[in-house]
């Protein structure tokens, strides 16, 4: 997932959360955009320990290898 900057109304920046392939998920302020991909993340991971699935790999709030 990245953040990308969007657009700016009455002083305040706003940014959208799209995946790889493009998609855009979400759209809000880089403080609520940060929330979004943590809060994400913790949904997709508790989802995978519950179906007993490992994710390889562990990932930062923007989605970077840590």
């Amino acid at each position: 997932m990245e953040i990308k900057y969007h657009c700016s109304l009455k002083g305040k920046k706003f940014y959208k959360v799209r995946l790889i392939a493009g998609k855009e998920i979400f759209l809000g302020t880089m403080g609520e955009c940060k929330r979004f991909i943590k809060v994400h993340k913790e949904k997709v991971n508790k989802h995978l320990s519950k179906n007993h699935i490992v994710a390889e790999e562990k990932l930062d709030v923007l989605g970077n290898r840590i």
